[in-house]
């Protein structure tokens, strides 16, 4: 049959029908119809709107295992003021929601896991502050930059007996065949609790690399409180597009006007 037959007989079904009966008809006849469409035109809605609204970053940090004892979103609005940054155009974003533990391998720590990587690939990430045993974990991985390389020396002066060192044999060794490979002499479990010594000392390390700040007496980040419990760490990550806002937050965490 034809459509126009099709919606000629339509018209005949209802020609006689109320107001209500009408409504009652359709409804009847055409409610998939009107759902599925309804959703269409608020999922196109929904995308054109993000698209019109979406701006780019202009910095983007996480916060590992931080307690929820402050707000991100207003510390950021008081970065994105201290960046002078056209919020109009640009946005930051702070996520302090990530648990990552190196003894509770949950869906949880899973799901950050591979979030985290999956955004150090594509380069999205400027910063981290994580405790130290995670950041640790993260350093040996080499995902953090040689604070020599991009600090300026007025930073690298101030934080000077505040530096977080990792190891540059042991980062070696963990990228051979070899160390992964049992031999009566290689004493795995002592190299693991080497990743977690004091890295306050480079003189126990055999090539020292800078690779992160402590900054538990920060004023954003003791003022904050979101950790109380735990040694946090700040650490640029390697392969950030946007080393300058970067840097500018490790001033905004050292309270610099």
């Amino acid at each position: 049959m034809a459509i126009s037959d099709e919606i000629r007989q339509e018209k005949q079904k209802t020609k006689d029908m109320s107001f209500k009966g009408k409504l009652s008809y359709f409804w009847d006849y055409y409610k998939i119809h009107t759902i599925v469409a309804a959703v269409a035109v608020f999922l196109i809605v929904t995308i054109v709107r993000d698209i019109v609204n979406s701006k780019d970053y202009a910095f983007y940090g996480v916060y590992f295992n931080a307690a929820q004892t402050f707000s991100a979103e207003e510390q950021m609005n008081e970065f994105s003021e201290y960046l002078g940054i056209d919020t109009e155009k640009y946005q930051t974003l702070l996520d302090s929601a990530m648990y990552y533990s190196l003894t509770d391998l949950s869906e949880t720590t899973l799901a950050a896991s591979q979030k985290f990587a999956a955004m150090i690939q594509t380069g999205d990430i400027d910063v981290t502050v994580a405790d130290e045993d995670v950041f640790a974990n993260y350093a040996v991985n080499e995902i953090f930059s040689d604070l020599r390389e991009v600090l300026p020396e007025d930073l690298l002066e101030k934080y000077k007996d505040d530096i977080f060192y990792i190891d540059g044999a042991q980062i070696a060794a963990h990228n051979t065949d070899a160390y992964w490979e049992y031999e009566d002499d290689h004493d795995y479990y002592k190299d693991l609790e080497k990743t977690f010594t004091d890295h306050h000392d480079p003189s126990i390390l055999e090539d020292p690399i800078p690779v992160g700040i402590y900054v538990g007496d920060t004023p954003v980040i003791s003022e904050a409180g979101c950790y109380p419990q735990s040694v946090p760490v700040f650490g640029i990550v390697r392969n950030t597009s946007k080393l300058d806002a970067a840097v500018k937050y490790l001033r905004f965490l050292g309270g610099e006007a």
